[in-house]
């Protein structure tokens, strides 16, 4: 089993923490070309020994390339990277500052990781905080011992963007976000992704992604 990183927009942890998240979708990145131009044929599971991470890009029946989802494979491990702040200065007991305690700012939690075990900071407590002078850093910036969701891989496909459907869009969350766009939850889906993704992937290019299936788990 490998730890890897991932990282996810404050609206995609709470639909995490909820529940409501159990897929994403990430760009193949260098998906490879067909020196001829021909199109792809298909994209199965290798047929080198492998983990469930390697996959076969095929333009004929010959020479496949090979590409490794960077996510894992079925039965490892994604800690969740996600906005944070040190609030050290924030939560004070009676005696002395209680140190190494992480501010999470997509549902404003609160946890003391000094603790043994570490522990939720009450509500009665976090309420009091001025969070508009918390220093909020990205998430790329999480160190791992400050992260609080770690997720199990459960299955790793390679597919076109389009090839979602409505059941796989209620997987992705789309019903935990608020949307302008109203519409059936593929074509809210298209909205969400081209917010994200639009710049560099558009919803209209119909890239190949992978999709990593997950379920939250106990560190």
């Amino acid at each position: 089993m490998k730890e890897r990183p991932i990282l996810f927009s404050g609206p995609m942890v709470r639909a995490i923490l909820a529940g409501q998240k159990t897929v994403t979708r990430r760009v193949v990145k260098d998906f490879p070309v067909s020196p001829s131009g021909r199109a792809v044929l298909e994209v199965v599971p290798s047929l080198l020994p492998h983990r469930g991470d390697r996959f076969d890009v095929r333009f004929d029946l010959d020479n496949p390339r090979m590409i490794r989802c960077p996510y894992g494979a079925p039965g490892d491990r994604l800690w969740l990277r996600e906005s944070w702040a040190s609030a050290d200065t924030m939560y004070q007991n009676h005696e002395n500052d209680v140190p190494s305690v992480v501010a999470y700012r997509a549902d404003r939690a609160g946890i003391q990781w000094s603790a043994d075990p570490p522990r939720l900071i009450p509500d009665y407590d976090r309420n009091q905080w001025n969070w508009d002078v918390l220093s909020w850093k990205p998430s790329i910036h999480m160190p791992r011992w400050a992260s609080r969701i770690t997720l199990a891989v459960t299955d790793v496909r390679v597919e076109r963007l389009h090839a979602i459907d409505d059941e796989d869009a209620v997987r992705e969350g789309v019903g935990a976000v608020t949307l302008k766009h109203s519409g059936v939850y593929r074509e809210q889906f298209r909205v969400l992704w081209d917010a994200i993704n639009g710049k560099r992937a558009p919803w209209s290019s119909n890239p190949w992604v992978w999709r990593v299936a997950f379920e939250r788990v106990t560190p």
